[in-house]
């Protein structure tokens, strides 16, 4: 049992796929204890565990990251292009991004804005530290 290895919530990773929500075959285990372990045992079966380390957390409202639109304080912005004042549903102008102005939409993972982030998302994880201090590690 899950239990007896301290695991206290799971979580079943879900993928958007032509606007619909598919299950995955990978779980988010949440244990009572701060480092996780590096394998678990399900039944009679013994599993790698690793840490789980999220896309970085970016708002639809501003294209900006670090906050959701639930938070947002900004103003709404284009995803595509980056004007402000219109979202992306029907924007056919050039794709600017709103966080590095280069020529891609703002949430393409090829974006340097999107790669530091997620660089900082990774390093907070693995060395269980604040972001302010994975800002500051990733910019040395």
């Amino acid at each position: 049992m899950l239990c007896t290895q301290e695991v206290i919530h799971v979580r079943r990773i879900t993928i958007r796929w032509d606007g619909k929500l598919l299950d995955t075959k990978r779980l988010i285990l949440t244990f009572n204890f701060p480092k996780s372990p590096e394998s678990i045992k399900a039944g009679y079966i013994k599993l790698s565990a690793k840490p789980f380390i999220p896309n970085p957390l970016i708002c639809f409202k501003c294209q900006r990251f670090g906050h959701s639109n639930a938070t947002c304080r900004g103003t709404l912005s284009c995803a595509l292009c980056a004007v402000a004042g219109h979202d992306s549903t029907n924007c056919e102008a050039t794709d600017q991004c709103v966080n590095c102005k280069r020529k891609h939409a703002s949430f393409s993972l090829s974006c340097p804005k999107w790669k530091f982030e997620k660089e900082m998302t990774t390093t907070k994880v693995k060395q269980d530290i604040l972001f302010s201090e994975a800002r500051r590690l990733v910019q040395a």
